[in-house]
């Protein structure tokens, strides 16, 4: 079930088997799947600095910003193909440019396939970092399958990447401990998820980046695996971060497949 309000994937059922967690409180990051544009994650002190200029975001984070704007907006949507076909624009004070934004999303009994393109339609270049929010079921337990090894982002303190990496065995990446996860990760294009039901394959482009979830929002029987196009906080950081040019298309794309 897709909704127009925020490109949100609200369910999700592959093979038969449901595989998102429904939002207990109707917000598009505690359940489904969001859309998030024009950055993921959070922005430090709800600012940043871009071309000489500073711009200011909604503190809806403590004293951060989190999540980008297109999850509150209303997309025009249109069949193509058998595919839905959402669409929106990006034009306020708080961002440097216009982006017309357009979300493809195509569904078949064993996958679902979201291909995101932003057009530059502004005078200037633009910082963007995109994001998606997938909250998997798990049924009690869960790990990453595969790669068996990838990066995880060092945090300068709870939130905030400081740029260097920690190669990490994805065996610690899983319920058993009971961790508590709220880390970003280098892993590439090609990621698998295992439950104790089921499977779940991610394959992305231009997607390299993902944050792991599984605090208080995933109720204790899901998941959020993340892909990103770059870290958190990189309109500041700049780590992964897109520059989009004037009269400049920047597409990404996951796949998410039972396996």
């Amino acid at each position: 079930m897709v909704d127009s309000y925020g490109a949100y994937i609200r369910t999700l059922r592959l093979l038969g088997t449901e595989v998102l967690m429904k939002s207990g409180d109707n917000s598009q990051t505690h359940g489904g799947c969001a859309t998030l544009i024009p950055f993921a994650n959070r922005v430090r002190s709800a600012s940043y600095k871009w071309r000489g200029r500073n711009y200011r975001l909604p503190k809806n984070s403590g004293e951060n910003s989190i999540h980008g704007f297109t999850k509150e907006m209303d997309w025009e949507v249109k069949q193509e193909n058998g595919s839905l076909v959402l669409s929106t624009t990006i034009d306020g004070e708080d961002y440097p440019t216009i982006l017309e934004c357009q979300s493809t999303i195509s569904l078949t009994d064993n996958s679902l396939s979201i291909k995101i393109e932003i057009f530059n339609t502004g005078d200037y270049a633009t910082p963007l970092s995109i994001g998606l929010h997938p909250y998997f079921i798990h049924d009690g337990r869960w790990r990453i399958k595969r790669p068996s090894s990838l990066k995880m982002l060092n945090y300068v303190d709870s939130y905030f990447p400081d740029g260097t990496m920690t190669n990490i065995d994805s065996k610690k990446l899983s319920s058993k401990g009971k961790t508590e996860f709220d880390n970003c990760f280098y892993v590439g294009p090609n990621l698998i998820l295992e439950t104790a039901t089921h499977e779940v394959s991610i394959r992305t482009e231009n997607m390299d980046y993902f944050v792991i979830y599984n605090g208080d929002y995933s109720n204790g029987d899901s998941v959020a695996i993340e892909p990103m196009t770059s870290a958190p906080d990189a309109f500041n950081n700049r780590i992964g971060l897109v520059t989009l040019r004037p009269n400049s298309k920047f597409y990404c794309s996951a796949i998410f497949s039972s396996c």
